[in-house]
C-alpha cells in the first residue's frame, strides 16, 4: 500500500514539473512572435518612407527644372540679361550638354527644299534618383510637336524619358515661325518669314547637389535667305526635325500672278549656364 502512494506522489511531480516547463516556453514563443510583427511592420514602414522619399524628389527635380526653364525665358531675347537660380539637391545629375539636340530646318516648296539651319541646339537633362513610379513620356512644359506657327506658343519642351535605362528630364528649345505680308517690291507681294531658335550654348557640365548657376543671354544674331518665285504659289512647309522628332507647318503666302517674294530670317538666341562658384 505505501509503495503504491509513494509512486502516486512521484507521478504527482513529474506531471507537476512538466506544467511548469510548458509555461515559460509558451511565453517564449509568444515573445519570438511579437518580436516577428514588430520587424515586419518596422520593415515595411521604413519601406514606405523610403518610397514617398524617393517620389519627393522626384517631384522637387521636376519643380527645379521647371523654374530653371522660366528663368531661360525671362533673360531669352535680351542680350545682357543674367538671372541667378539655385537647383536644389534632388538626388540626381544635372546635366548640360550644349553637343546635344540636334536641329535641321527646311524650306520645302514643290519639288525643291532648302536647309536653313542645321547644328546643336544644347539641351539640359536631369538624371532622376530610382523611382517606385516615373512618368517616361509626359511633357512638363510643350508638346511632341518639334516646331510651332502661332505667336505665344510655348517653345520649350521638358519631357521625361528614358536613356540607356536610365530616367531623364529633358529640356531644350523648339523654333517658332512667324509669317507677315511686307508690301510689294517690283508687282510682287513681299512675305516676311522669321524663325526663332533658342540655342543652349553652354560648357559640358555633369552636377550634383545643390548647385547655383548663372544664366545668361549672350546674343541674338540673324541668318537671311532670300526666295523670289516667278510664278504664283500659295503657301510653303517648314520641316523641323530635332534628334529622333520631327514634323512640319504650312507658311501660307500672298502672291499673285507675277509671283512672290518670301525674305527669311533666322533669329537665333544663345543662352549660357554657368556654375556660379561659392
Amino acid at each position: 500500500m505505501k509503495n503504491k502512494q509513494r509512486l502516486q506522489l512521484k507521478i504527482q511531480r513529474v506531471l507537476l514539473g512538466r506544467r511548469g516547463l510548458a509555461i515559460p516556453v509558451s511565453f517564449f514563443i509568444l515573445f519570438v512572435s511579437l518580436l516577428m510583427v514588430i520587424s515586419a511592420t518596422y520593415y515595411f514602414a521604413v519601406a514606405r518612407v523610403n518610397s514617398k522619399s524617393k517620389q519627393f524628389n522626384i517631384l522637387a527635380a521636376e519643380q527645379n527644372i521647371i523654374l530653371l526653364e522660366d528663368s531661360i525665358s525671362d533673360v531669352s531675347w535680351s542680350v545682357d540679361a543674367s538671372e541667378i537660380y539655385e537647383f536644389d539637391n534632388c538626388g540626381g545629375i544635372l546635366k548640360v550638354k550644349p553637343n546635344s539636340g540636334k536641329l535641321k530646318i527646311n524650306v520645302v516648296y514643290g519639288n525643291s527644299s532648302d536647309k536653313i539651319f542645321d547644328g546643336f541646339i544644347g539641351e539640359v537633362r536631369y538624371e532622376l534618383y530610382p523611382a517606385e513610379y516615373i512618368n517616361v513620356g509626359s511633357f512638363l512644359k510643350g508638346d511632341s510637336r518639334v516646331v510651332v506657327n502661332k505667336s505665344g506658343s510655348e517653345l520649350a519642351r521638358l519631357f521625361i524619358t528614358n536613356t540607356n535605362g536610365k530616367a531623364e528630364i529633358v529640356l531644350h528649345y523648339r523654333p517658332l515661325v512667324l509669317a507677315i505680308f511686307d508690301g510689294y517690291e517690283n508687282g510682287k507681294p513681299v512675305n516676311y518669314i522669321r524663325v526663332y531658335v533658342i540655342n543652349l550654348s553652354s560648357q559640358n557640365m555633369e552636377l550634383q547637389g545643390e548647385i547655383p548657376l548663372k544664366i545668361s543671354c549672350l546674343n541674338v544674331y540673324s541668318e537671311f535667305y532670300v526666295y523670289n518665285f516667278s510664278q504664283p504659289i500659295n503657301s510653303l512647309s517648314i520641316q523641323v526635325v530635332i534628334g529622333s522628332d520631327e514634323n512640319s507647318v504650312s507658311v501660307p503666302l500672298e502672291s499673285n500672278q507675277n509671283g512672290a517674294i518670301a525674305n527669311f530670317e533666322v533669329l537665333v538666341c544663345r543662352i549660357c549656364i554657368e556654375k556660379l562658384s561659392r
